[in-house]
């Protein structure tokens, strides 16, 4: 029929608005399991600050109240400072000048002169990242005049810092030191909500905006994030994918892999796990069985782990040709936050225990 459409959400949920409509995507998990998942996997050590949550119905008014409970939380002692690279056109020297860009702006003009210099200021990554996603939340329908105030002071706090968009696939990282380290659980969830937005909309006479998360991504650092707490594991020992040391399926290096889990040890790869925000059969998916199976031979590896969001209880596949075995693992999502965290420890446990029986087949193709 002529202005209708289909919307296949797959595994997003959220919202997208603009002047004259609104879609809205609902999760299958209740809402504050939902938050709680993005909460833990963005900030682990200090989710239980996060409070108010656990009888919210509405997605977007959680996060968009839990985003700013944390920002006010960071900010309230004062603004992040730091050195920054500043490109200017002044009319006296500070810094050095830049020739390149006096000659190309200004050949055979001496004033003002192109200088570069280091500013400190507000003006660092951490505070734009926490206004772009204030703005952000500031374009969509929050209905909590409590929540919307909060926002606004926090535009306010951020008058003299750079309104700077960032795109959603490319959502740069932080690097935390003990003197940002008060930002992080603040800053960490503004990444996941700015890499949740969508290109500007447009509807009618104005510009919408969506929020609209993929639960794939947010169970898959959610866990990530509860086992390398429960391994007792830095972020270099159990990292995110695209940060560890590259595993190759050949030895020419023609088949990169990036499993969704990895513990290190120096340049050895000691363990391996693939995550599915999906329901198991009961034995486990063919093609992720045979994604896994890839992940262990790339690692040198005699086992490997995949995790399900739901699904039979653990079964273990062994693989007597490869000499392997593959264990097919569930989490219960919809569990409370302290049985689901008991879950990941005791699944922490069994990883431990593999890794200390198994040894390596070979040395991994690097």
């Amino acid at each position: 029929m002529p202005g209708t459409f289909d919307v296949l959400p797959g595994s997003r949920v959220g919202v997208a608005a603009a002047a004259e409509w609104q879609v809205s995507i609902e999760p299958k998990l209740p809402v504050p399991r939902v938050l709680f998942l993005a909460a833990y996997a963005s900030a682990p050590p200090g989710w239980q600050q996060d409070t108010g949550l656990e009888h919210e119905e509405d997605l977007l008014e959680g996060a968009a109240a839990l985003f700013a409970g944390r920002a006010h939380h960071a900010v309230n002692a004062g603004l992040l400072h730091g050195y920054h690279t500043v490109d200017d056109d002044l009319t006296t020297i500070r810094g050095r000048v830049n020739l390149a860009g006096q000659l190309r702006r200004r050949p055979g003009i001496d004033l003002p002169i192109a200088v570069r210099y280091q500013g400190f200021d507000e003006n660092v990554l951490e505070n734009q990242l926490l206004l772009a996603a204030t703005h952000l939340l500031g374009k969509l329908p929050i209905r909590s005049a409590g929540t919307r105030r909060s926002l606004y002071r926090l535009l306010g706090a951020f008058e003299l810092t750079s309104h700077i968009w960032f795109p959603p696939n490319a959502v740069p990282h932080v690097t935390w030191t003990r003197l940002n380290a008060h930002y992080r659980p603040a800053v960490e969830l503004a990444r996941m909500l700015l890499g949740a937005a969508a290109p500007e909309l447009r509807g009618g006479d104005g510009a919408g905006a969506a929020l609209v998360l993929d639960m794939n991504r947010v169970f898959e650092s959610f866990v990530r994030a509860a086992l390398r707490d429960a391994l007792g594991l830095t972020e270099q020992q159990f990292p995110a994918p695209g940060r560890a040391t590259p595993l190759w399926l050949d030895r020419a290096r023609q088949v990169p892999l990036n499993p969704d889990l990895s513990w290190w040890e120096g340049a050895r790869c000691r363990w391996v796990g693939d995550v599915k925000y999906k329901q198991d059969t009961g034995a486990g998916a063919s093609s992720d069985l045979y994604q896994l199976l890839a992940y262990i031979t790339a690692a040198g590896l005699r086992s490997g782990w995949l995790i399900y969001a739901d699904g039979a209880p653990r079964r273990v596949h062994e693989l007597p040709g490869a000499q392997a075995s593959l264990t097919v693992d569930r989490l219960d999502t919809a569990l409370p936050p302290a049985e689901l965290l008991a879950q990941i420890a005791a699944l922490a446990s069994r990883i431990k225990a593999s890794t200390s029986t198994t040894a390596e087949l070979r040395p991994a193709a690097r």
